[in-house]
């Protein structure tokens, strides 16, 4: 009776171990995704905060210029932040904590 099969015992000992690791594992994970999700919503912000001050009006669109102003104000404002990103790692500045904001130039 109970033909031997192919499995591995595992102790109670041994498989709460395991169980410990699996959940060590993916604490860490969602640790690590939570801190990237919060890293980019941050960049994110800061990008937002520094392009508030550079965003072009609408009194400087006409009549003429209504339909194509929002396609031409979005190359404008990414441009202008690529145009910052490549100063500050330029600067060696590549994560928003370190980033040393500057006026702008245009």
């Amino acid at each position: 009776m109970g033909g031997g099969g192919s499995s591995n015992y595992r102790s109670h000992a041994e498989q709460e171990q395991a169980r410990y690791e699996r959940e060590t594992r993916a604490r860490l994970k969602a640790d690590a995704k939570r801190r990237e999700r919060e890293r980019k919503q941050q960049e994110k912000a800061e990008r937002e905060a520094w392009l508030r001050g550079h965003r072009l009006g609408r009194e400087d669109s006409a009549w003429w210029n209504t339909i194509w102003w929002p396609l031409y104000a979005w190359l404008k404002e990414r441009s202008a932040w690529e145009r910052e990103v490549k100063r500050r790692k330029g600067q060696g500045y590549h994560r928003v904590d370190d980033i040393v904001l500057k006026d702008h130039d245009d």
